[in-house]
C-alpha cells in the first residue's frame, strides 16, 4: 500500500506542476500576445481535482494530518492509542462517506454525457481522480487502521489520523 501511495503522491505532485506551468503560461500569453490558452481553465480544475483527490492515501499512510491534542492531557496514557485507531476508524468511515455520496453525481455526470463548457470534456473525467483517490484512500485507511491495532502503540511522533 505504501507504493501505491507513493506512486498517487507522485502523480498529485505532476498535476501540481501542470497546472502551476500551465497558469503561468497563459498568464505570459495573456500579457505578451492577448491570447490566453484556451481551456486552461478547466485543465486548473481537473488538475485541482486531481492533486486533493490522489494526495489523500499518502496523508493517511504518513499520518500527516492536522491534529488537535485536546484530549491527549485528558485521558490516561493506556488509552492513546485506541484514540489513534479510533481516528483511524473514523478518517475510514468519513472517506468511505464520500465516496458513497459522490458516486450518484458522477452517474448522473455518466448518464447525461455532462460535459464542460470551453473544451467540452466529459465531466467523467473530473470523476476519475476523484474515485480512485477515494478508492485508494479507503484502503489506506484500512490498513494505517489494522496497523494501529497490531502495534498499540501512540503515534504522537508525526501526529495521528
Amino acid at each position: 500500500m505504501d507504493k501505491v501511495a507513493a506512486f498517487l503522491r507522485d502523480a498529485a505532485a505532476c498535476a501540481l506542476a501542470f497546472m502551476m506551468l500551465l497558469t503561468t503560461g497563459d498568464i505570459l500569453l495573456r500579457w505578451v500576445a492577448n491570447s490566453p490558452i484556451f481551456g486552461a481553465f478547466e485543465l486548473v480544475e481537473l488538475s485541482l481535482v486531481a492533486l486533493v483527490f490522489l494526495s489523500l492515501p499518502i496523508v493517511f499512510i504518513n499520518s500527516t494530518h492536522i491534529v488537535v491534542n485536546v484530549l491527549d492531557t485528558v485521558l490516561p496514557k493506556p488509552m492513546l492509542p485506541w484514540l489513534d485507531v479510533a481516528g483511524a476508524v473514523l478518517s475510514l468511515c468519513f472517506v468511505s462517506l464520500i465516496g458513497v455520496f459522490m458516486f450518484r453525481f458522477a452517474y448522473d455526470a455518466y448518464q447525461f454525457d455532462d460535459r464542460t463548457m470551453d473544451m467540452a470534456m466529459p465531466v467523467l473525467w473530473f470523476w476519475a481522480p476523484v474515485f480512485f483517490g477515494v478508492i485508494a484512500s479507503v484502503l489506506t485507511c484500512l490498513v494505517v487502521a489494522y496497523r494501529l491495532m497490531r502495534k498499540r502503540q501512540p503515534s504522537r511522533g508525526n501526529s495521528a489520523l
